[in-house]
């Protein structure tokens, strides 16, 4: 799946860069790496593709994306829309800084079939949000952690 990601690309969540073996170096040609945990960033920062790649590292928590609007051609989160505390001034702030025609690939946790995790996940699930106006009206329609959904997915705006 972030085979597909082109052009600019923003990750929230880098972490460890554990992501860099599935982009495309051919692909890519500016990478923000946005981490908040300085430890996830020095180990990144060892990540043997690291070289194949224009990195620029940015020490931000996912509601603060200082990249100016329409900027971006591709933002990859995976398994950390539902860590971010300003969930919706995060998605918000996608909305913004993605091009007309960007793309926004995802992959994050889904409710279980199975009962038994299902009431650990509702016990550790944060609040769900309803609405993000950011997004809707741009045609994308974010998936949230503990929702049932039909497992990974995939969202792309081409409005």
């Amino acid at each position: 799946m972030l085979s597909k990601a082109d052009g600019t690309v923003l990750e929230l969540g880098f972490g460890s860069g554990v992501n860099l073996d599935y982009y495309d170096p051919e692909k890519v040609t500016r990478l923000y790496a946005l981490e908040p945990n300085k430890g996830m960033t020095e180990i990144a920062e060892q990540h043997p593709k690291k070289t194949a790649f224009d990195i620029l590292f940015l020490d931000l928590p996912g509601e603060q994306l200082p990249l100016a609007d329409g900027s971006v051609d591709t933002v990859v989160s995976t398994f950390t829309l539902c860590t971010i505390a300003g969930f919706e001034e995060a998605i918000c702030g996608i909305a913004r800084i993605l091009k007309p025609k960007g793309r926004l690939i995802f992959i994050e946790n889904t409710l279980s079939a199975d009962q038994s995790v299902q009431r650990w996940q509702k016990l550790w699930a944060a609040p769900s949000i309803t609405s993000s106006p950011g997004l809707t009206s741009r045609g994308i329609s974010p998936r949230y952690c503990g929702q049932e959904t039909s497992g990974l997915t995939n969202c792309r705006s081409d409005t």
